[in-house]
């Protein structure tokens, strides 16, 4: 299945590269994901759900997370993704496109930049 992800969508693998983080931890991210879905009895749950789970179950991963230094917001968006496209093939459905930049439109979808609000949200653009 990481195979699959892999060969199918290598453009989750070049977006972990060009955040800093090396092809071997790569792999394992995704192996340590993939694996702790396939054991999971209940897979009615939704990527996140799982993956917050699996977070909850493994209190470790976070903090492995901060200390590589990697972009956590970067990571958790592409392993959920990575959950959603395991959960597909498992049930034997065809994976939902990745969401992304809507070109017509000229804005991508909503990213967490982490931190905490003191005050009303604003906008900005890049």
């Amino acid at each position: 299945m990481i195979q699959r992800i892999r060969t199918e969508h290598s453009n989750l693998y070049t977006q972990l590269e060009q955040a800093g983080v090396k092809p071997q931890m790569i792999d394992t991210l995704m192996l340590l994901t993939i694996s702790y879905l396939r054991n999971q009895q209940n897979l009615n749950r939704t990527p996140t759900q799982i993956y917050n789970q699996f977070q909850r179950d493994n209190p470790w991963f976070p903090l492995f997370i901060r200390s590589m230094n990697f972009p956590e917001s970067t990571v958790n968006r592409i392993l959920i993704r990575a959950i959603e496209l395991a959960l597909a093939y498992i049930r034997g459905e065809r994976p939902a496109p990745e969401p992304g930049p809507r070109p017509e439109e000229g804005w991508s979808d909503w990213e967490s930049l982490g931190g905490t609000l003191l005050s009303a949200p604003s906008v900005s653009s890049w």
